[in-house]
């Protein structure tokens, strides 16, 4: 049985660098390219950060042999001898992507896995595999993978790639039996393994959310599972692991985590075990329907779904492809499925108006739920159902819970917190006195909280208050082409921060790595000059 569900977005290709030169039969250009211009393939081109930014810029760094990525595509199209043009695309989170045009006028564009995307040999193969499954078995326009491998070691590109058709679309959603990732059978390096067909298995599940930031480094049974209840019991161990092994109170820097009980990793630890006492509620043993396993696209960010050029010029918006499978997973229904807002052009809130936290970057629109579950229903009642009763509050609860334990360290850890004490309140409703609330919070510690959280949004509204002042995201990401005009007004705020008389190691950001040099003032502060500077410095954000 297979259940369907299509979603439409658009994405224009930015070219960041092309070489072209003379084209020898081998697929590699006879034009040299300097240390300093194949460094910039290497290097990520496309993002800054004021925040770990040496760190961040070294897990996306990665060296490989460009002319024998030229010679893999050129083997890799039947009939070609030679690669015309090379051109690099704006990096990806975890990926190098480059269009190659060979000699016959096709296009093909290579992904190459960083460090940061957790166990490449895994995490490609998984790729690769899940990418031929929902092409051959449920007959999706995805892009057809023309070569690849997963082993940096055993190719002279020396990393891991994918090379695969440039073509543009599409998310699924099928059902199963068993929770885990999909791979080829030959690529389980181990039996355990639950066969789906000759030719594909489920595996270890890759979600990002137990991959990232050394947590595939725990020495944990990553599936697959016949269960929820082990799923759940593998992600919270997973969490309480990282968080005795990594969490570290020197990591979180700034004023936005100036409550002690933030940077207390017992605390943490102590959330994610009330959480945990929770599965045998999680389950949903009286809603099999909501722990369907499920294949979802686990991203639907910007250029996932492709559409025809027939659409971008608004004529009939045709579907050609979907992108980017990496860290898809088969996984309970009500942790994965969501409606996405590029297909109703809003933000998506689920059921009840929630107290949110000023981080909190979801939408407010139940009614935009209420839009896209109808029109689900059209075509996909039993999807639509499911949607439908994800609205319950207990299951949103449920859900938030489980998908914000992990990463409570890196800031959710109030918002979580807070969530409990709410599905506390409403618990009697739905499952009566009879059946107590498996962690119940005291009248004393419901006081300490709601003061800890009025005083840590107060300080979440400055921190993001100065963040927009700035020009960056919560955790100091900047796209490159903003980083000169962010780097000068962040030093202004800062030095007007100092000079105030706050300390510097409350300022939330560490600055960029200046290695690759200090930035020359750009024009558009210049233009305004100094009291335009000194405007954006008093702006009180704090």
């Amino acid at each position: 049985m297979f259940r369907i569900s299509y979603n439409f977005k658009v994405k224009v290709p930015q070219k960041c660098w092309q070489i072209r030169g003379i084209s020898t039969s081998s697929g590699t250009s006879s034009s040299m390219m300097s240390a300093e211009e194949e460094e910039y393939f290497y290097r990520n081109t496309s993002t800054r950060w004021f925040q770990n930014e040496k760190h961040e810029l070294q897990q996306r760094y990665l060296k490989y042999n460009i002319p024998a990525l030229k010679k893999a595509a050129v083997d890799a199209v039947e009939g070609a001898k030679s690669v015309v043009n090379f051109n690099k695309l704006e990096d990806a989170g975890f990926n190098k992507l480059v269009t190659i045009t060979i000699d016959n006028g096709q296009d093909v564009v290579a992904r190459l896995a960083c460090s940061n995307v957790g166990p490449v040999e895994q995490v490609v193969e998984s790729e690769v595999a899940t990418m031929e499954f929902a092409c051959t078995r449920l007959g999706l326009p995805v892009p057809r993978v023309l070569g690849w491998c997963s082993k940096p070691e055993a190719t002279d590109v020396s990393a891991a790639y994918i090379i695969m058709e440039n073509v543009k679309g599409d998310p699924i959603f099928m059902v199963w039996d068993s929770y885990g990732s999909i791979y080829y059978h030959d690529a389980i390096k181990d039996s355990h393994c639950i066969p789906i067909d000759d030719t594909y298995a489920l595996g270890p599940a890759l979600p990002l959310c137990m991959n990232n930031l050394k947590r595939d480094q725990i020495d944990v049974s990553r599936g697959p599972w016949t269960s929820v209840k082990q799923y759940l019991h593998t992600v919270f161990n997973v969490e309480k692991q990282w968080i005795e092994k990594h969490a570290s109170p020197e990591s979180l820097r700034g004023f936005q985590h100036s409550l002690e009980v933030e940077r207390d990793p017992a605390a943490h630890i102590a959330l994610v075990e009330r959480i945990e006492s929770l599965i045998p509620h999680l389950i949903l043993k009286d809603s099999p329907d909501l722990i369907t396993p499920i294949l979802w696209h686990p991203e639907f960010s910007a250029g996932d779904i492709m559409i025809s050029y027939d659409g971008l010029r608004g004529k009939s918006k045709q579907m050609v492809t979907l992108i980017d499978w990496q860290h898809s997973s088969v996984l309970p229904l009500y942790l994965q499925a969501k409606p996405t807002q590029i297909f109703l052009g809003e933000r998506i809130h689920y059921g009840p108006q929630h107290d949110k936290s000023p981080s909190d970057n979801s939408g407010d629109s139940s009614l935009g739920v209420e839009r896209y579950l109808i029109k689900c229903l059209k075509n996909e009642k039993e999807l639509a159902a499911s949607l439908f009763s994800m609205t319950n509050p207990i299951i949103v609860h449920f859900k938030t819970l489980v998908n914000r334990s992990y990463g409570m360290w890196e800031g959710s850890f109030m918002r979580v917190r807070k969530e409990m004490v709410e599905l506390e309140d409403i618990w009697p409703k739905y499952f009566g006195n009879d059946t107590p609330f498996p962690s119940p919070t005291s009248p004393e510690q419901r006081k300490l909280y709601q003061q800890e959280y009025e005083e840590w949004s107060i300080v979440q509204k400055r921190h993001m208050q100065l963040c927009d002042k700035i020009g960056v995201t919560g955790y100091g990401w900047v796209r490159a082409r903003d980083f000169e005009l962010a780097y000068f007004i962040h030093n202004y705020l800062k030095n007007d921060w100092i000079l105030s008389g706050k300390s510097e190691s409350d300022w939330p950001f560490e600055g960029p790595d200046l290695s690759m040099g200090v930035p020359k003032e750009p024009w558009k502060l210049r233009i305004f000059g100094y009291l335009q500077k000194l405007r954006i410095m008093k702006v009180g954000w704090w």
